[in-house]
């Protein structure tokens, strides 16, 4: 195997969401979204070059594995390609020995994910929590998936009575070692309340977690309680929720929360300036909204090439003081920025973009 250093995007930025190049980056929950979407197939081919790309190329093989050395088979196995445009993964299906193979790949540096139900790829470096492996054209590597950890409770009113299709979500906050975390979204798959108001989130990676009901999710469709601001376990909001340290193949129950139902707010803006108007042209702008006090961001939202105003809003926001962010997602390194965090305060009322609407500056 063969380990490269970390691509991760640039965090410093201007009030005025001047954009600065950076480093290639996509956030790891747009590419586990986009990993969902990618067909299946045997012996998956990536990609085709683009223009003017030529040289040998050749493969990555594997073979993936349990924690206890057992051969998993039938197992999806995702490659991302550093650069590569949006929703160009590639997928393949381990066979019946674990084995695994993608063909015909262009010289680069590559990623793997692997999608196992109550299962989470090892990390891949215990005192790193953001650390990845990259791999290249000849390699071949062992996949180890290791029991996940679950966390499962009840939601209910102020009554006591249980509700139904409240979708609970787990972000994790620290990793096993301790180490805060950044990359933002959930673990593991977010779930609804069922008719006991019970929910169970598994295949979560060992860590510390916060659970939170209601609100809008990552990325997530539309669902009950979605203008409601989250209600935090025990029944919080976000800076006084409890946290719950779970370990690989533990089960963690009765993280209950008494549902707060209070109103949220909206926050919107508008991103404008020297960004792309063609919308053939990938160049997606990811915006995030944290916490101040928090290392996890509460909400995403994304900006399409071409989109009219290039307007953005979150909905269920919670009273409290935030940081805006905006981030490009190109294959073309010339196309990469980040912007300036800006800090927005929410109390009681919806607030408004034209703090957003100053010209991005390309420096």
């Amino acid at each position: 195997m063969k380990t490269s250093p970390r691509l991760m995007p640039e965090s410093r930025f201007s009030t005025r969401f001047c954009l600065k190049s950076s480093a290639a980056f996509l956030l790891p929950l747009v590419l586990a979204l986009l990993s969902l979407t990618a067909p299946a197939q045997e012996n998956a081919r990536a990609a085709a070059p683009s223009a003017g790309e030529s040289g040998a190329r050749g493969a990555i093989t594997g073979r993936v594995i349990s924690d206890d050395g057992q051969t998993l088979s039938n197992v999806r196995v995702v490659l991302f390609r550093m650069g590569g445009a949006p929703g160009s993964a590639a997928t393949a299906m381990s066979d019946d020995e674990g084995k695994f193979s993608f063909s015909n790949l262009a010289f680069g540096s590559y990623f793997l994910n692997v999608f196992v139900p109550g299962y989470t790829l090892e990390p891949a470096s215990p005192s790193d929590p953001s650390a990845r492996i990259y791999y290249r054209v000849g390699d071949h590597v062992m996949l180890r998936m290791i029991k996940g950890g679950v966390i499962t409770g009840t939601v209910t009113n102020a009554n006591g009575d249980p509700l139904v299709g409240v979708t609970v979500v787990a972000v994790r906050v620290r990793a096993a070692d301790g180490r805060a975390v950044s990359e933002g979204g959930p673990g593991g798959q977010p779930r609804p309340t069922d008719d006991r108001g019970v929910y169970r989130i598994y295949g979560l990676r060992p860590g510390t977690y916060i659970v939170r009901a209601g609100g809008r999710g990552f990325f997530g469709r539309p669902a009950a309680y979605d203008a409601d601001a989250p209600t935090y376990h025990p029944s919080t909001p976000r800076d006084a929720a409890a946290e719950v340290v779970v370990h690989a193949g533990q089960e963690m129950t009765g993280i209950d929360i008494r549902y707060r139902g209070e109103l949220g707010r909206a926050v919107s803006g508008t991103v404008s300036g020297a960004l792309p108007t063609d919308p053939s042209v990938p160049g997606t702008i990811t915006i995030s909204l944290r916490y101040v006090s928090a290392s996890t961001p509460e909400l995403f939202t994304s900006v399409q090439p071409g989109a009219l105003n290039h307007g953005f809003s979150f909905d269920a926001v919670a009273d409290g003081d935030y940081e805006i962010t905006a981030r490009t997602n190109s294959p073309r390194a010339a196309d990469l920025a980040a912007a300036t965090p800006h800090r927005v305060t929410v109390r009681g009322a919806d607030v408004g973009g034209k703090y957003l609407s100053k010209s991005f500056e390309v420096i």
